[in-house]
C-alpha cells in the first residue's frame, strides 16, 4: 500500500457509477433522445466518452464536433427524461451499504450531476441517511469536473484538508478533479459503464490505485484507515 502520508479525515463519493449505477441508464436515455436529431453511438463508446461529465458540456461537445442541432428546450427535456429513468431503474452498487457503513470518519459526496439529482439519487438507493447534508455538487461552484473546485468547495465546507480526504471516483474528469485538488484517490470499477482498460486510464489521471468491486474497496478502507487512525 503506498503510503498516505497524512491521516485520512474524510471519505468522499462520487455518486453516479460509485454509489449507484447510473451511468448506463443516462447514456441511454442520451442516446435515444439523440438519434431523432442524427447522431448514434454505441452506448460503450459513449459512456466511455462523456461518463462523469455534465450534461451542458456533453451536448456542447456533441453539437460541436457532429455539427449537431437539436431545439432550444432539448437539454431541459433530456434532463427530465434521465431523472424518470433514475426514479424508475437506479439501483445501488452492489455491496455499497456495507461498505459505507463501516467507515469510522467523515463520509461525504462530492458529483457532477445537478444537486435535486444527486439527493433523489441517494434516497432512491437508500443511501441518504449516511450522508445528511454533506452532499455537494457542481452547481455551487464555478467549473465542474475535471476543475477540482467541487472537491476544494466541499473540504472548505467540511473543514478538513484536502491532503487528508480519500476520493472514490470512476471517472478520468472526477479523478483529474479530485488530484487536482490536492486528494488522495481510488478509481472504482464496478459500474455497467465501465470498459476495458479503465484502470489504465485512471491511473493516468492520478488515481493511487483502483478497485473491481465494493468488498475490495471495504478491504482498501480497513488497511487504509487503520493504518492512518
Amino acid at each position: 500500500m503506498k503510503n498516505l502520508n497524512q491521516p485520512i479525515e474524510c471519505v468522499i463519493f462520487d455518486c453516479d457509477g460509485v454509489l449507484v449505477d447510473s451511468e448506463i441508464i443516462a447514456s441511454q436515455v442520451s442516446l435515444r433522445l439523440l438519434k431523432p436529431y442524427g447522431f448514434h453511438m454505441d452506448i460503450k463508446t459513449y459512456s466511455h466518452r462523456f461518463a462523469g461529465k455534465v450534461e451542458e458540456d456533453i451536448l456542447s461537445i456533441i453539437k460541436q464536433d457532429y455539427n449537431l442541432k437539436v431545439p432550444d428546450d432539448f437539454l431541459s427535456r433530456l434532463r427530465l427524461e434521465i431523472e424518470h429513468a433514475l426514479d424508475h431503474e437506479l439501483q445501488p452498487i452492489k455491496g455499497v451499504k456495507k461498505t459505507i457503513g463501516s467507515i469510522p470518519v467523515t463520509k461525504a459526496v462530492v458529483s457532477n450531476s445537478r444537486l435535486v439529482r444527486v439527493l433523489s439519487s441517494l434516497k432512491v438507493a437508500g443511501l441518504s441517511e449516511y450522508f445528511g447534508d454533506r452532499v455537494f455538487a457542481a452547481e455551487m461552484v464555478k467549473k465542474p469536473k475535471p476543475a477540482p473546485d467541487v472537491y476544494l468547495y466541499a473540504a472548505s465546507q467540511l473543514g478538513v484538508d484536502p491532503a487528508r480526504c480519500l476520493v472514490v471516483e470512476d471517472s478520468q474528469s472526477g479523478v483529474t478533479a479530485a488530484h487536482r485538488a490536492g486528494m488522495k484517490v481510488i478509481g472504482f470499477l464496478a459500474a455497467s459503464h465501465i470498459p476495458e482498460g479503465h484502470d489504465k486510464v485512471v491511473k493516468e489521471a492520478g488515481a493511487f490505485t483502483t478497485v473491481d468491486h465494493m468488498e475490495e474497496l471495504g478491504n482498501l478502507f480497513k488497511e487504509v484507515l487503520g493504518e492512518n487512525a
